[in-house]
């Protein structure tokens, strides 16, 4: 009799103080190798990744005779693994991983690793480990699959690790039995059990003739160690109530702070599922069928990881557990009497009125599948796609359908996708166009303009004049993969729609000089009133000669700003990222890094605004740096004059004022006569000077302005290492008012 042996696969991976108001010294920080364009990678803070792939002892508990054998554990002759990792490897590591046979490439602006390793009975024995280095903070995303000697996918797991910072994250992936298998089992089922990370699905695809090689029958999840602060816990208790022909049920426990909760079939989200609700009935299944099902917890302060368990219907020969039922039937099909709205447009939120919608398991638009969300027995409420012009809403129970009144569309979308085929005339995904420009000469207020994942230029020339020009009343969403028709089915955080001013192709920006920089746009986007920019990302503009803002130029005018991040621009007058004038402007949910202006005298890194109403909420900034020149500078982050700020949930590490001038004001922020409000936001690692005779302001430095600062935290900031004119390691303020509480 042979026996299994234990499946052992090891991946390491090396990922790569507050001073009192108006004090001089402040403790010693990490001194970053930053230049004028040159992100601080080498210095930030680096995570470490373990993973840990198993099998439990308890699979030598079952019979495997050579037969048996052969046609389940022998179909298996290679593993492979993908990790998609944030940001780009440093050359050291990607040397490393390629020694080790690994392929390393990049794509929207992660680095991809692939192991493709043989996997015959020895190796399985003996193990395999891989080393991978210096990864930096973000969100891992890993994939392991077993294939046979022709390649075919016989089964994965996939999941999810985030990287936060410095300190390690253990991910473990644990196979085992799945209990009363008799002991005479050949090929057992098995139970995926991952803790650390967050379970995305579990299945494979093999020919019908051949039997189920490792056939993951459901999973328990633990929820990641260091989830999102202030996120629901991931679900529990997950349990299959149903398992019908044609239909499964899936239950789970009920938790406090919970909203909502999004359900999932196969990784596709299919129902938000609003108020007590703890159960799910997915119907028009096939018989036979493997399913992965999820469920994922929500609340006003985000959402859990995804908890799912992988089942089957029960075959048409088998019958199922429970759905069954004697006696007489009742009939409860839905009905639709009303729409809260006879026209809008795509994206917008409707809501149906109508009975039976307890147990809705499908609703449709113009014939396009889409999610939504059951609010009560009476309603429920769903988003317009895109794509689908004028239609009807049809609504599924177990009992039948029922068709609303028309809707009407008054908009359109506009596709672009870097490598679509097709006619190109933006139509639809299969025909979209490959630049961004089409979309914006094409597209009419009201309209919205979806942005596939790839890079996209001003000018395929040199015309460094050139930029992406928002419209009044257009939407810009980045973040899709090519086939979504909702907006909220695009994955931004994943999904890099780049919209690069690098026109000649040949920035480096771990190693920049001006001389890359000459040929780059001297504003990669410029604004205009009530246009939505969402969800991309903008890099490589340089505003020379003495302009300003050379990711996006606004002037007086005020977009929507949300979901963007804004990287490696540069100017020669200030707001390296972003210069705007006497406008409320307000950005959400965004991040600015290693921006900078490098002229004397010049007024902030990232922003700068001059009469502004600026409000920021959840905007983080880091290695941002004004006046890279010789004399002085002011605010490394953000320089506002004769305006109005408000943060509220910012982050602001490693900003400086001043890398070789003599004089540095504010590492973080800079302000002159201004108020600013600043609640729940951090300051670590910001520097007035590096160097010099005046720092004023580690992390904040403001003139003849009323600011107040509430429930926030300074750490390990520093208004200059030497020099007698030091002052507020923190805070330096003069000649107006400070109010600081609970910080």
């Amino acid at each position: 009799m042979q026996r299994t042996a234990l499946v052992m696969i090891l991946f390491a991976g090396l990922l790569s103080a507050c001073n009192p108001v108006g004090q001089t010294q402040g403790p010693a920080v990490p001194q970053t190798s930053m230049t004028a364009a040159t992100a601080p990678s080498t210095q930030s803070p680096a995570a470490t990744l373990k993973l840990r792939l198993q099998g439990d002892a308890a699979l030598t508990g079952f019979r495997t005779q050579q037969a048996g054998f052969a046609l389940c554990l022998g179909r298996i002759q290679r593993l492979q693994t993908r990790l998609s990792l944030p940001g780009r490897l440093p050359d050291a590591a990607r040397q490393a991983l390629l020694a080790q046979g690994a392929a390393v490439t990049e794509e929207d602006g992660r680095s991809v690793v692939v192991l493709d390793r043989e996997l015959n009975l020895a190796a399985l024995l003996a193990g395999i480990e891989i080393a991978v280095g210096h990864l930096t903070a973000g969100e891992a995303e890993l994939r392991s699959s077993f294939h046979d000697s022709e390649s075919t996918e016989l089964g994965f797991v996939a999941y999810r690790v985030p990287l936060t910072g410095a300190g390690e994250q253990a991910v473990n992936l644990n196979f085992k039995p799945v209990a009363n298998q008799p002991a005479e089992t050949a090929c057992p089922r098995l139970e995926a059990v991952l803790t650390g990370a967050t379970f995305q699905g579990a299945g494979g695809q093999v020919a019908s003739t051949s039997p189920l090689p490792l056939p993951v029958s459901s999973a328990t999840v633990t929820p990641p160690a260091q989830p999102a602060a202030g996120a629901p816990s991931a679900p529990t208790g997950l349990k299959v109530t149903e398992q019908s022909t044609n239909a499964l049920g899936l239950e789970w426990a009920a938790s406090d702070g919970v909203t909502s909760w999004k359900v999932y079939l196969d990784g596709t989200r299919v129902a938000n599922l609003v108020g007590d609700v703890t159960s799910f009935r997915f119907s028009g299944l096939q018989a036979g069928s493997s399913h992965s099902l999820g469920v994922q917890a929500s609340s006003s302060h985000g959402d859990s990881g995804i908890t799912s368990l992988s089942t089957s219907t029960a075959s048409s020969s088998g019958g199922g557990g429970g759905g069954g039922g004697g006696g007489g039937t009742t009939s409860n099909p839905p009905t639709v009497s009303a729409l809260s709205a006879a026209s809008g447009g795509v994206g917008d939120r409707i809501t149906l009125s109508g009975t039976h919608f307890s147990n809705v398991t499908a609703v449709s638009f113009n014939g396009t599948a889409i999610p939504f969300t059951i609010n009560s027995a009476s309603q429920l409420s769903v988003e317009i796609p895109g794509g689908v012009g004028d239609g009807v809403f049809v609504v599924t129970n177990p009992d039948g359908s029922a068709t609303s009144a028309s809707f009407d569309v008054h908009n359109r979308v506009w596709y672009v996708n870097a490598t679509a085929t097709g006619d190109n005339d933006g139509s639809s995904w299969s025909h979209a166009f490959v630049d961004l420009q089409a979309a914006l000469a094409s597209a009419a207020s009201g309209d919205e303009i979806w942005l596939a994942a790839g890079t996209y230029r001003p000018t395929s020339g040199n015309d460094t004049s050139a930029s992406f020009q928002l419209l009044s009343g257009v939407g810009v969403y980045g973040g899709f993969g090519g086939d979504e028709r909702l907006r909220s089915q695009r994955d931004y955080s994943v999904r890099s729609s780049l919209l690069s001013g690098d026109l000649g192709q040949n920035d480096n920006y771990t190693d920049a000089s001006t001389s890359d920089l000459g040929d780059n746009s001297l504003h990669v986007v410029k604004g205009a009133n009530d246009a939505i920019l969402d969800g991309v990302t903008i890099q490589g503009g340089y505003a020379a000669l003495g302009n300003t803002g050379g990711g996006l130029a606004l002037g007086n005018t005020a977009p929507t700003l949300r979901n963007l991040r804004v990287i490696n621009n540069y100017s020669e007058g200030g707001g390296g990222a972003l210069d705007v004038g006497t406008v409320s402007l307000t950005i959400s949910d965004s991040s600015f890094s290693d921006n900078a202006s490098f002229a004397d005298n010049t007024l902030g890194g990232a922003i700068r605004a001059s009469g502004t109403t600026l409000t920021l909420n959840q905007v983080s900034f880091s290695g941002n740096l004004v006046a890279v020149g010789s004399t002085s500078g002011v605010g490394g982050a953000i320089y506002l004059s004769n305006g109005n700020l408000s943060l509220s949930g910012c982050d602001f590490s490693l900003n400086q004022a001043a890398r070789n001038a003599s004089n540095g004001f504010g590492g973080a922020i800079g302000i002159e006569s201004s108020s600013a409000t600043i609640t729940d936001s951090d300051f670590n690692g910001n520097k007035a000077a590096k160097s010099g005779t005046t720092g004023l302001g580690g992390a904040i430095y403001a003139i003849n302005s009323t600011s107040s600062i509430v429930n926030s935290s300074f750490d390990q900031n520093q208004a200059a290492p030497t020099g007698s004119g030091a002052r507020g390691g923190a805070v330096y303020a003069n000649n107006g008012s400070l109010s600081i509480t609970g910080t």
